[in-house]
């Protein structure tokens, strides 16, 4: 299977093309840049580059239409301060990365698309959502719902198209993981908030895989992309420490003290997201890691 990723150097995309390659599959990534990414260990072959600037449409269309499968995860972050600047930054990468390569897909050559999409979509809730759940309001369900929108214009000319609404990444390279462990390393972890809002989150091995999943068994339509036990805040730090070995005794940061250092941005730590991954469970997809300890474990035990 020859594969483009966009995004393919970032926490997901490095994942998704070790396994790729790891699978036997042609990897290319597209970069804004002309230079070669970083090579990867373990004795994989560096992938293929092919530069596009996406902010003005330009893309090789050639790469494209050899393509069997293209996956789209390009965007800038959203773990940073949500500035005015920030929020069109976020709004804007992710729409015209998706727009980009979805003009470049070839009319006469069926391809998969498979899009990055976000748990983001949902409204703040205690009860369990799935993909049948209407939208929120708001940033981030706005940017997610046009993200998706975009993507699923692919269908409309003839190609496959399924958007995985990706949790919490779990990884010790990067993400909200990343940035915890320092603080519960030290002993000083504890929950955010009251502790009792839901996080749907998933492992970053899982997640790579389900990407392949979704392509390999040419699924379309939308999919949760999260374990299928999603824990209270509070239980979600208390497996974090008890696979430090670390005591878990400090009280709860409260909730105004995030919106302050963080502002609006604070919603991704503080909203309450229950979310089920029974549809992409009954398409057949295993998941290694389902519950929170043991991925936990496996990833800074």
């Amino acid at each position: 299977m020859k594969a483009i990723i966009s995004g393919g150097s970032g926490l997901v995309g490095t994942a998704l093309t070790r396994q790729l390659l790891e699978k036997g599959h042609q990897v290319t990534h597209l970069s804004r840049s002309p230079g070669l990414p970083a090579v990867w260990k373990n004795g994989v072959k560096t992938p293929d580059v092919s530069v596009w600037d996406p902010a003005k449409g330009e893309i090789d269309t050639s790469v494209v239409k050899e393509a069997d499968v293209i996956f789209n995860l390009a965007g800038a972050s959203v773990s940073n301060r949500w500035t005015d600047a920030h929020k069109k930054a976020i709004y804007k990468s992710r729409r015209d990365s998706t727009r980009t390569l979805v003009n470049a897909l070839p009319a006469d050559s069926p391809k998969t698309f498979i899009s990055a999409s976000a748990i983001g979509i949902y409204a703040d809730s205690q009860e369990l959502v799935t993909e049948q759940t209407p939208p929120d309001s708001g940033f981030l369900a706005d940017v997610v719902r046009m993200w998706e929108e975009e993507a699923l214009k692919a269908s409309q000319r003839g190609h496959r198209v399924a958007c995985l609404r990706i949790g919490l990444v779990l990884s010790e390279k990067g993400g909200a993981l990343e940035r915890l462990l320092p603080i519960f390393k030290a002993g000083m972890g504890s929950p955010v908030g009251t502790g009792k809002h839901w996080q749907s989150w998933i492992h970053i091995e899982d997640l790579a895989a389900m990407f392949i999943y979704a392509a390999e068994q040419q699924l379309s339509g939308v999919y949760n992309a999260v374990a299928p036990h999603p824990v209270t805040n509070k239980a979600f730090s208390k497996s974090l420490a008890g696979a430090l070995k670390k005591a878990f005794f400090m009280p709860n940061v409260p909730a105004f003290m995030l919106k302050l250092v963080f502002g609006e941005m604070s919603q991704i730590v503080l909203a309450s997201n229950k979310v089920s991954a029974e549809k992409i469970v009954n398409e057949g997809f295993t998941f290694r890691f389902e519950e929170i300890d043991p991925a936990m474990r496996e990833l800074v035990g």
